[in-house]
């Protein structure tokens, strides 16, 4: 039994899509024109506002987590108000970072009043000299201490008779010196002015005012 030769049907062709009116038979619809997401706003908060709270745990960086906390908080407004024209699609993240702006912003005020207020005990301790009690023999000056002219000592010339142990230094303004040895018990003398201010002495017999 031979088997018969198949015969060729031709197919039909496809139907070409309708083609919308005024449009040219062949040619691509175009694409849909969609604008680029502007979210620079947001993202600019953000990173401002990771910085801050960086800043923001040393109290001596509190000034700079102050300024990345206030820009995190602007930038991220100005990118909530965008995403509101609906020109960016990050609403959520300018949100987020306008608020930890904000706790940035309190940590660097934290940090700012607690840098201030070391800085003024700071001072306040270098001004808290410790003072030696004056005897109760007037004209007289102890060999060890810091003294105020014009507040514990009066100024005028004092003398001393040398080192109380090994070496005897004083400190009067611009006039200083050492006593290695008292050389005979004659001392030294030492003239305090009014302008001096401070008076020191160390390791010194006392000193007595002779003008």
């Amino acid at each position: 039994m031979t088997r018969q030769p198949r015969r060729y049907q031709p197919t039909r062709p496809l139907p070409y899509p309708p083609v919308p009116p005024g449009a040219i038979p062949g040619q691509r619809r175009p694409a849909e024109y969609r604008p680029v997401p502007r979210n620079g706003y947001g993202i600019t908060a953000l990173i401002l506002a990771v910085a801050g709270l960086v800043f923001g745990v040393v109290p001596f960086t509190g000034p700079l987590a102050l300024l990345c906390g206030g820009l995190a908080v602007l930038f991220g407004l100005l990118g909530l108000g965008r995403a509101r024209r609906g020109i960016a699609s990050n609403g959520t993240m300018s949100i987020v970072a306008s608020v930890l702006g904000g706790l940035a912003a309190l940590l660097g005020a934290w940090g700012v009043v607690l840098t201030l207020q070391a800085v003024s005990q700071f001072g306040r301790d270098l001004d808290a000299q410790p003072r030696t009690t004056l005897p109760g023999r007037p004209g007289q000056i102890p060999g060890n201490g810091r003294f105020v002219v014009g507040t514990d000592i009066q100024p005028g010339t004092y003398r001393t008779r040398g080192p109380a142990e090994l070496l005897c230094r004083w400190d009067a303004g611009d006039d200083f010196g050492t006593i290695i040895t008292n050389e005979g018990n004659r001392g030294t003398t030492v003239t305090i002015d009014p302008t001096d201010g401070v008076f020191e002495t160390t390791g010194c017999q006392p000193w007595t005012r002779i003008n």
